[in-house]
């Protein structure tokens, strides 16, 4: 019948209307894949195997970008030492608050058992005068190991502080490296965002990999 040579055509049509559109997507795919390793130019040696760019002269290409991967993982690594750091100063602190607070707890202590000792009757038994006094010297005790808590807390503090400016330290030189290294990539072309998220896969670079990466003039030597 007409209407199901209709519905036939129709459905072919739509058949057809599916597999032009595929066969422009993967030419449109095929040209920008084509125009980034044009654009890549001699950065294209970062198909090379890890292990290829890894044995490469210094001076080569291909070590000049083994340098960079390498400059972009220590300064992953490096991000990562900052956040740790961060979190273990985080957790000193805390740590500090608590032993404080536990001072302040201590000598709150010591002070309601020498006020009880003191307020003893004059005929207090040889027992209530003991035991006031075994509450006063225990008091006192836990004072004492309340201070050395709050001086090992100061301390740990001081260590996470000074572990944290050194991985900030640590952090910026190798961010610094990174950018030393891409720069010895460059030149006067300008390489776009989708040429070098091209190359940093390539280079087996996650976007935290490249993170360090500065986004404003990004070129590349032919």
């Amino acid at each position: 019948s007409r209407g199901a040579e209709h519905g036939k055509a129709s459905k072919s049509d739509k058949s057809s209307s599916r597999s032009a559109k595929a066969d422009k997507s993967q030419a449109a795919s095929k040209n920008t894949h084509g125009k980034i390793a044009s654009e890549l130019k001699g950065l294209n040696a970062a198909h090379a195997s890890i292990n290829g760019l890894t044995n490469a002269a210094p001076n080569s290409m291909p070590g000049r970008l083994n340098a960079y991967r390498e400059a972009s993982l220590a300064a992953t690594a490096a991000a990562t030492a900052t956040e740790t750091a961060a979190i273990d100063l985080q957790e000193a602190q805390i740590a500090q608050a608590h032993a404080e607070l536990g001072l302040v707890s201590a000598q709150t202590a010591l002070n309601g058992a020498l006020a009880a000792q003191t307020a003893l009757a004059s005929d207090a038994t040889p027992a209530e005068i003991e035991e006031a006094a075994m509450a006063v010297k225990t008091a006192e005790e836990r004072l004492e190991d309340a201070r050395e808590d709050v001086t090992i807390a100061e301390n740990e503090v001081t260590d996470a502080q000074i572990a944290a400016v050194n991985a900030v330290n640590e952090q910026q030189i190798a961010e610094s490296t990174v950018e030393t290294t891409f720069g010895a990539l460059t030149g006067d072309t300008v390489l776009s965002q989708e040429a070098t998220a091209e190359l940093n896969g390539l280079l087996g670079l996650t976007v935290q990999d490249d993170a360090a990466i500065p986004e404003d003039t990004t070129t590349v030597t032919e």
